[in-house]
C-alpha cells in the first residue's frame, strides 16, 4: 500500500511550510508528496525546499496550468493506492490519513472518501463563528453516497471541498483526462465517483480549512476587505466569457460519463444535457457581442440549475 498526497501550488508562500509540517508527521505516514507549482513568484519553492524532505517532489513544467489543470497535473504525477488531494494553506490533524485509509479499508468498494472540517483564521484559530454548511453531507448518515439522491446536484456544484478529500488510483481510470475548462477538480472528482456509486462520507472533521480573504474558493461568511471583494467582482466579471464556454464542455464532459455508466434516465443527465444548452448558447451570445443575452443566460442557468457558484448573491 502506497499513499500520495496531491498539492497545487501558486503564490503560497504564506502557508505551505506549516501545512507540510502537519502532514509529514502523521500517525500514518505518507509515502510522498507531489505538489504541482503553476510558476510561482513569491518564494513557495524555497519554503518547500526548506524542509529537506525526500518525500517531498515538486512538478513543474514551464507552462500555465490554471487551478483545475494544476491539480490535475499533480495528481498524474501521484503513483500511490490512494490519493489525498490538498490547497496549499489548511492543516491535517496528525491522524488524518489513519483515518481515512482505515475507512477505505473497511469498505473495499469506495473510489473517493470526504470527510468534514474546522474552519481556521490566519493565524491558525479556530473560527467558531462561522456557520455555512462545509458540504452537503454534514447530517448525513455515514456511509455511501446513494447517486439517486445526490448525483443530479453535483452536476450543479461541488457538493464536497477538494481538500477533503482521498481518492483511489482507480477512479483516475474513469476521471483522468479533466475536462478542458474551468471546472472545479472536487467537483468533477466527486462525479465520477458517483457515477460508479463508490463515494463515502467520514463524519469526523479531519482537516482545518483556513480562511484568509485570498481563497480561490471561499464561503459566504468571510468577505474579506472592501477592496478585496471589488477586485473579486472584478475577477468574476472578465472571466463570464470563459465561463459559458467551461459549461458546454463540462455539461458534454459530465453527459459521457453518464452514458458510460448508463445512466442516461435520470435526472443527472437530464441536467447535463441542460448544462450543454444553456452553455452553447452563451457562447453564441458572446461571440455575436449579445452580451446582455448572454448575462441573462447566465441568471436562467443560476436560477434553473441551481448553480451555486455564480450569480448576483455569490458574486456580492
Amino acid at each position: 500500500m502506497k499513499i500520495s498526497i496531491a498539492i497545487a501550488t501558486y503564490n503560497g508562500e504564506k502557508y505551505i511550510k506549516k501545512e507540510l509540517q502537519s502532514m509529514l508527521k502523521q500517525t500514518l505516514p505518507v509515502d510522498e508528496i507531489i505538489i504541482s507549482d503553476d510558476g510561482s513568484n513569491d518564494s513557495t519553492i524555497k519554503e518547500i525546499e526548506s524542509l529537506h524532505e525526500s518525500r517531498i517532489t515538486i512538478v513543474t513544467d514551464n507552462q500555465r496550468h490554471g487551478f483545475c489543470g494544476n491539480f490535475e497535473n499533480a495528481v498524474r504525477h501521484c503513483t500511490g493506492d490512494y490519493i489525498f488531494i490538498a490547497d496549499q494553506d489548511d492543516l491535517w490533524t496528525e491522524d488524518k490519513v489513519e483515518k481515512v485509509v482505515g475507512f477505505f479499508q473497511m469498505n473495499p468498494t469506495a473510489t473517493c472518501v470526504f470527510h468534514d472540517a474546522f474552519f481556521i483564521g490566519k493565524n491558525d484559530e479556530v473560527l467558531d463563528n462561522v456557520k455555512e454548511q462545509f458540504n452537503i453531507a454534514q447530517g448525513v448518515k455515514q456511509g455511501i453516497l446513494l447517486d439517486k439522491e445526490y448525483l443530479e446536484p453535483a452536476v450543479s456544484a461541488p457538493l464536497a471541498r477538494g481538500m477533503c478529500m482521498c481518492i483511489t488510483r482507480s477512479l483516475l481510470d474513469i476521471a483522468l483526462p479533466f475536462p478542458k475548462c474551468n471546472t472545479m477538480h472536487d467537483q468533477w472528482l466527486m462525479f465520477c465517483s458517483l457515477c460508479s456509486n463508490s463515494c463515502f462520507y467520514l463524519d469526523q472533521k479531519l482537516t482545518m480549512y483556513r480562511l484568509h480573504g485570498d481563497n480561490t474558493a471561499g464561503v459566504n461568511e468571510y468577505k474579506g476587505t472592501l477592496k478585496q471583494r471589488v477586485l473579486r467582482i472584478y475577477k468574476r466579471a472578465m472571466s463570464s466569457k470563459h465561463y459559458s464556454f467551461d459549461l458546454y464542455y463540462l455539461g458534454n464532459s459530465m453527459k459521457l460519463i453518464l452514458e458510460k455508466y448508463h445512466l442516461e434516465d435520470t435526472h443527472a443527465y437530464m441536467t447535463a444535457l441542460r448544462v450543454c444548452e444553456i452553455g452553447e448558447k452563451e457562447k453564441e451570445a458572446f461571440e455575436s457581442g449579445r452580451i446582455k443575452g448572454a448575462a441573462k443566460l447566465i441568471q436562467l442557468y443560476c436560477t434553473d440549475m441551481r448553480y451555486r457558484r455564480s450569480g448576483r448573491k455569490a458574486i456580492f
